[in-house]
């Protein structure tokens, strides 16, 4: 196992990107109750042998899982590239944060470049999804859509379309108050 000295200025996502790991995996090798880490400290950046000795069985694994999509065909996947975060993917795809969490078994909003992500539901659970969306789709035609611009907040769009900011922050799944500018709001 390879280890790494904390330096100032380092963050686990840092570390995590600079070996190509994911932050869960530096937490497990070193024993870390929190994402907090300290100058000076020794962090395991690659795992001990014993998975090393499992990678190979890892790629067997990997072709067992191509398997996997064929049966549930409608599980999309994602790789995550430079720049994503959980809300961007959540926006390209349609779908809540929330889903994305869980769909991916995910603790926290921290994401991994080349990380996999299940996009979709599985095929049991896309039915519901299917039958949610022709419910929705008489109010769709109502629906506008606000794209965030400077000097927005969630107030001054409440104001423009003479509703409140507790009804927008539910539409759109909103668990703060935080906007970002081009940030697509649905608006009912």
């Amino acid at each position: 196992a390879k280890t790494y000295t904390v330096v100032k200025g380092d963050s686990l996502w840092k570390i995590a990107m600079k070996y190509n790991v994911s932050i869960a995996n530096l937490k497990s090798w070193n024993n870390l109750k929190s994402d907090t880490i300290n100058i000076g400290q020794k962090l395991k950046v690659s795992a001990g042998s014993s998975s090393s000795t499992s990678k190979p069985s890892t790629n067997t694994n990997s072709n067992k899982d191509t398997s996997k999509p064929s049966t549930s065909t409608n599980a999309k996947t994602y790789t995550v590239v430079k720049g994503d975060s959980l809300w961007k993917i959540a926006m390209k795809y349609n779908v809540s944060i929330a889903n994305l969490k869980s769909w991916n078994n995910l603790k926290s909003d921290t994401i991994n470049i080349g990380q996999k992500l299940k996009v979709s539901a599985s095929s049991s659970s896309s039915k519901t999804s299917t039958s949610k969306t022709s419910t929705s789709k008489p109010s769709n035609s109502a629906t506008k859509t606000h794209t965030v611009k400077k000097g927005d907040s969630l107030w001054s769009v409440s104001r423009q379309y003479n509703t409140t900011v507790d009804n927008i922050k539910s539409w759109n799944k909103l668990t703060s108050n935080t906007i970002y500018i081009g940030q697509k709001l649905t608006i009912k």
